[in-house]
Order: C-alpha cells, then structure tokens, then sequence
C-alpha cells in the first residue's frame, strides 16, 4: 500500500508540482513560429510548411534531428567570435522543451494559428516596385546564364533608399542578382526594346555610378539601412537588375521584382556607402585563387588602409560551392590588434546573408579589412561540382563551378 502511495506522490509531483505538461499552444507554437514557420510556409524556400499544431507533429522527428545536428534553424555566423542582430539560434531551454514534448505525448494544448505579417521582414508595402518587363525564358541546355535588366525611372525628387529587397519569382534558377544604378544612359543603350542585355555585352563599359546597392543569394535578407542612414538617388536614374540563373536541365522562365523603401523624413539622413571588398578578385592577377584538384587550401588576404574612421553596420561574406569557413576582422597597422567583424565556421552556399551587427563598428583610420578562407576541391566535400576534382579558380567569371572571395560591407565615414 505505502509503495502504490509512493509512486502516486511521484505521479503527481511529475506532472503538477515539478513541472508543469509542455504544450504545443503555450511552448512550442512560440519556438517553431518564430524560428522556423517564416520560411516554412507558402510561397517561401522551405520544402514544406510548419504553420499549425499538426504539421508540427507530424515532422517533429525530423525537427529534432536538424535541430540536433545544427542544421536549423539555418544561421551560420559563429556566435561565440561576435553577435549580430536577429540571430536565429536556439536556446538550451527551447531545445530541451522541444524534445521534453516529442516525448511526452505531443499535447496541443489552446488552439492556435500563426497569422504570417504583411511583409516577412516587416517593411510594408514598397515605394517603387520594378518587375522584369516580361519572363526571361531559360532554355534546358545545363549553361549558366547572365542577363541584365535596365530601366529609366523617375523618383519625382532625388530620394534616399532606406531598404531595398530583391524578390525571386523563381528561387530554384536565380543563383544571385545584383542591383546598381546609373545616372548616365550608356548601358541603357545596348538593350533590347524589352529593357534586356545579355550581360557579356556590357563588358568594357565604365562601372554604374552608384554600384552595388543592393543583391540577392541564397538565403540573404533585405538590405536595410540603419535609421537616419540611407543611401542617396537623383530624381532621374536608371536601375540595372543584373541576373545570373544557375545551369537547368528543364525549360524555366523567371520574372524577379526588386521592392524599393524610401525614406519619408529626410532630416539629418546620412548616407550609407555600400563598399564592396573584392579581395579575392583583386588579387587574382597575383595568387589567380587556384584551388587544386585534390587539395584543400587556405588564402589570407588583406585590403588597402582605411584613410579615415568608419561605422560598419552590416557585413555578408561570399564564396561559391567548394568554400568550407571565411573568418572576416580588422588589422591594425601594428598587426597587434584585430577588431572580429564575422566568422562561418561551415560554410553553406545556400545559406548566405547579410549580418547586421548590434551598434555600428567603429574602424579606425590605417586598419585593414582582413579575410582568411578555406576551400575543400577533394572527394569528400559532397557539394564539389566536379567529380572527379578538377583545378577550380576565379578568371573573372560569376559561374557557380568557379570560385571566389569576398565580403560587402555597408558602411559611413565618421565625420
């Protein structure tokens, strides 16, 4: 008798006075709407969607295996070496109560529904929206591709640009796309009546006048500027949306849209300088960033002296399938101190992004931005795009089998 009131005391203190039963409604919803359902849901990346209690349940033991093994939720910048805003990462209590309710029953709990916002990153409806003026038809013939569009637009005043977000009609073909503005119609001139060029044919010509404003790779957020920053634009000026579509081996067709966000109050703006360090391409014509067949090699390269302090206030590091980790920091001119800007320890080409750092990063006059990369060219890397290895290199090409080093920095100078 004393034995059976033992075990009920221990019954009840289990699952009343020593905690209390996890629900979905009250502990998991919270986890899996926050974490996961922005990309799990209709019309987004993720191959299927977790927006209700049962789709939950039903791949929970999937769930606790890429939760187990880090591959999600995805967020590839090393935590421990610096942190940056919005990090998607886990708490120890939010994987401990994931796996406490695969395993005690999976209770539902209240009813609830995750309401998706107007806009994934919560920017509201775009000033401006510039959409391919028709599709761009990709033939199934295993080639990368490379088109630009250009278009003349009229902002009605000159404009600061607070965000802007490139929106794939077609995630499985767009490998990137790349957005500059040009103040000049010279590379206007060569398209078609349709607004298309194919990209080759503007080579030669002189560089955009306000480069790099903004792009898209896999898995990127919207550039979005810090308050009171922005980044200016004449009144007139031509938007060139250049696209790169990865090789298909069926007939696709794509019509991206790039969503522009100015600024309403223009007082006190300052302007955010997209600086774009292309270490990797710079230095091609001395190291040629050859990685061997058969070898994984490592590059250390370093840019030219800042010649005045700067804030940095976002950073996206970028190399293509045969990358394994890029760490990313500032070098004095003593070489004594460094300054840590981002550091991926497992590099994902389909996980690329920008990181927005907490407060700006100051960077002083005479520091270097420093980046050291390693690649993997043998058998053992899965995601080698030739098999057996061949010698991969940047030749001044963007193809997906080629490679690169490099990181975009948003950035102001410190007045």
């Amino acid at each position: 008798m004393k034995k059976l009131q033992i075990l009920l005391i221990v019954f009840f203190c289990l699952t009343h006075v020593c905690g209390q039963q996890i629900t979905f409604a009250k502990e998991i919803a919270p986890i899996i709407f926050k974490n996961c359902t922005p990309c799990h849901r209709k019309g987004e990346v993720a191959p299927f969607p977790l927006e209700n209690y049962e789709q939950v349940k039903e791949k929970i033991q999937l769930i606790q295996y890429v939760i187990q093994k880090g591959i999600m939720p995805p967020w590839k910048a090393d935590t421990a070496y610096i942190h940056f805003r919005g990090e998607r990462v886990l708490s120890k209590q939010a994987v401990n109560d994931l796996n406490k309710w695969a395993s005690s029953g999976m209770l539902k709990g209240e009813t609830v529904k995750y309401v998706p916002p107007a806009n994934k990153y919560n920017l509201g409806k775009p000033d401006l929206v510039i959409k391919l003026s028709k599709p761009i038809h990709l033939q199934a013939n295993n080639k990368d591709r490379f088109v630009t569009y250009i278009e003349a637009i009229d902002l009605g005043k000159f404009r600061y640009l607070k965000a802007i977000a490139i929106v794939p009609q077609n995630k499985k073909v767009l490998h990137h796309c790349r957005v500059d503005f040009e103040a000049e119609s010279i590379h206007l001139a060569k398209t078609d009546a349709d607004g298309f060029v194919e990209t080759h044919k503007l080579e030669g010509l002189s560089i955009p006048t306000y480069p790099f404003v903004g792009d898209y790779v896999p898995g990127i957020a919207p550039y979005i500027y810090p308050d009171k920053k922005g980044y200016w634009l004449p009144q007139k000026v031509n938007i060139m949306v250049n696209l790169h579509y990865s090789p298909v081996s069926i007939p696709e067709t794509d019509q991206s849209e790039v969503h522009l966000y100015f600024h309403r109050d223009t007082t006190d703006i300052k302007k955010v300088v997209n600086f774009c360090v292309v270490l990797g391409n710079e230095d091609v014509m001395k190291k040629k960033l050859l990685i061997s067949a058969n070898t994984i090699d490592c590059f250390e390269l370093k840019s030219k002296k800042m010649t005045s302090d700067v804030s940095i206030f976002a950073i996206q590091p970028h190399m293509h399938l045969i990358g394994k980790k890029m760490k990313i920091y500032a070098l004095s001119e003593s070489e004594k101190d460094t300054i840590p800007l981002c550091k991926v320890s497992d590099w994902d080409f389909n996980w690329q992004e920008n990181y927005y750092f907490q407060t700006p990063v100051i960077i002083p006059k005479g520091y270097r931005f420093c980046a050291e990369a390693c690649y993997d060219n043998t058998n053992n890397n899965p995601l080698n795009p030739f098999i057996p290895p061949q010698d991969i290199f940047f030749n001044g090409d963007m193809k997906t089998t080629n490679e690169m080093l490099e990181f975009y920095i948003q950035l102001t100078e410190n007045q």
